[in-house]
């Protein structure tokens, strides 16, 4: 899908893209700018997402064949690709990669459709008076923090000088997900304004008492460890204080500093 100038649909502030209950079989992506997915309910509207750069929307009508289950609207200037359904079959045959990102895409979406049924269904008990209701338990669990005796490592990125410091023994890099509220242990959001990181990008994980550097499955735009790409996504590459690491076009330096326990001992 290299020449994916013809597939783009460009739309202002405020247009509709498709309203719930209209007939269509494409679906979109996000090439620039958001949409905000949404229903109307007893005449007021009930927003349900906000998709931008790199998400897809839309797919529900293509798979299924039924009408739009919502409605779409542009939030700001935003450019689509409008994709087909044949369309869509050429891209999986010649990228399996893509179907990988729709379904991780997909199980974030339905954790989160979890959380929010669990806190409905809080909420409904708590008025109905049940004393005693569990917490919610979706939300994802915090990896384990470093030991006290393993090194300082830091993440320097190269122009804006802000350090990311690693914290956790599995600390992931990217942006914030705005859709699910879901954001990475070093979130690189302020650095990558034109939103070309992926949102789980990149993992740096601490075992054997040393780091690696590995690129999360579904990652697009690239991962480079010292000027050379990352060929396999998931494997675990070793990394060593001064190494530069590059996501997309974004440099940092990786610090590493001994603890003051390792120092001591």
């Amino acid at each position: 899908m290299k020449d994916f100038a013809k597939y783009k649909v460009g739309y202002k502030r405020g247009d509709r893209i498709f309203t719930e209950s209209d007939a269509g079989e494409n679906m979109y992506i996000v090439h620039s700018g958001r949409v905000r997915i949404f229903r109307v309910i007893g005449g007021l509207q009930v927003d349900l997402a906000l998709f931008e750069k790199g998400d897809f929307f839309g797919e529900m009508a293509m798979f299924e064949h039924r009408p739009r289950s919502a409605c779409a609207e542009a939030v700001e200037e935003t450019e689509l690709l409008n994709i087909d359904p044949p369309t869509f079959a050429d891209m999986i045959r010649a990228n399996p990669e893509i179907a990988v990102r729709m379904m991780r895409k997909y199980s974030i979406r339905l954790r989160e459709a979890n959380r929010k049924i669990e806190e409905l269904a809080t909420l409904s008990h708590t008025l109905a008076g049940v004393e005693d209701i569990p917490a919610p338990r979706s939300l994802p669990t915090p990896p384990p923090p470093l030991s006290a005796a393993a090194p300082h490592a830091t993440l320097v990125v190269e122009g804006s000088g802000r350090s990311y410091p690693i914290l956790q023994a599995e600390t992931q890099v990217g942006r914030m997900d705005h859709v699910t509220g879901l954001k990475p242990e070093v979130d690189l959001s302020a650095e990558d304004v034109s939103r070309h990181i992926s949102r789980r990008h990149a993992r740096i994980t601490y075992r054997e008492d040393r780091f690696y550097l590995s690129e999360e499955i579904g990652a697009m735009n690239g991962t480079f460890l010292n000027g050379e790409k990352i060929s396999q996504q998931g494997v675990l590459y070793p990394l060593e204080d001064g190494d530069r690491i590059t996501l997309c076009q974004l440099h940092m330096i990786f610090r590493v500093e001994p603890s003051a326990t390792s120092t001591r001992a």
